[in-house]
């Protein structure tokens, strides 16, 4: 399974798992496999992320002083982080015992009062580089029944949305457990692209290319981005503030700095997705 993943070089991530997939009895056998991993994929152009057990469990110490040992682990996903106190501490065992450079922390949030103090723990450190949302645990923390709608985790999803960007921090979705439901998932992950996301998580190989097609911007808005940025490069040279765009159906739509933002953004979610981008000007 872990070569499988290895081998993988069509995503951003790969996570190999210290916590709920490994039982009991495999912990420290499952720490000896990951790091044999970690080392494989020295050379991928994946980041490299290691999921260990939460703090207030009895496997946490050995989970990070085993993996803090690689020279090439790059990110700790914590699970059940819900405080900034919670964040502090984590990052002071990785200054102590890590022997990677510039360690980073996915922060996942998995209960009301992680969502309730997202802000505190968005702020937390300079080692956190995103929020994540982890939808099954907060459901069965706040007693929440899901539901096809998904409209009962609205609220947790936006929190994390907003807590993250308000700190420069990517912001990733939440599992869809449907797995073989390649249109429940599609419908989820369009969901959590419009929510603000920035990604979102996968359990499986086949959910993968849904995932990036719903998170990577569509020919039609690559288009629009391009031609709002090369008609502001003709509207700046004529001195203009403002100007207007047609749109496919006809519609004449003024285009101003908050529109421009968004068409910079959409070149850059393009790009960032390996995709061909008729643009070579500069973007903020």
């Amino acid at each position: 399974m872990l070569n499988k993943a290895i081998a993988n070089t069509s995503v951003d991530s790969i996570c190999f798992d210290l916590e709920d997939s490994v039982t009991a009895a495999q912990k420290s056998s499952a720490r000896n496999l990951v790091l044999s991993a970690l080392e494989a994929a020295q050379e991928s152009s994946f980041e490299r992320c290691v999921r260990v057990n939460s703090l207030r469990t009895k496997y946490f110490s050995d989970d990070l002083a085993g993996i803090l040992k690689s020279p090439f682990l790059q990110t700790i996903v914590m699970p059940k982080i819900e405080s900034a106190q919670d964040l502090h501490h984590v990052a002071s065992l990785i200054d102590k015992y890590s022997v990677a450079p510039n360690v980073q922390i996915i922060a996942s949030l998995e209960s009301a009062k992680a969502i309730i103090f997202a802000k505190e723990i968005a702020a937390a450190s300079h080692k956190l580089c995103a929020l994540l949302f982890a939808a099954e645990d907060y459901c069965a923390n706040v007693g929440i029944q899901r539901t096809i709608s998904r409209n009962e985790l609205y609220f947790a999803r936006s929190t994390t949305v907003h807590a993250a960007k308000a700190y420069g921090l990517q912001a990733i979705d939440m599992v869809c457990v449907a797995y073989k439901d390649m249109t429940v998932l599609a419908e989820e992950a369009e969901e959590g692209s419009r929510l603000g996301f920035d990604g979102k998580q996968a359990i499986h190989p086949d959910q993968i290319h849904v995932i990036q097609g719903a998170f990577g911007p569509s020919e039609s808005e690559i288009k629009r981005a391009v031609a709002i940025l090369e008609q502001n490069r003709e509207a700046e040279a004529a001195g203009k503030g403002s100007f207007g765009l047609q749109g496919d159906d006809g519609t004449t739509y003024m285009i101003d700095a908050p529109m421009l933002l968004q068409a910079q953004r959409t070149i850059q979610r393009a790009q960032a997705a390996g995709r061909d981008v008729a643009w070579s000007g500069e973007l903020l």
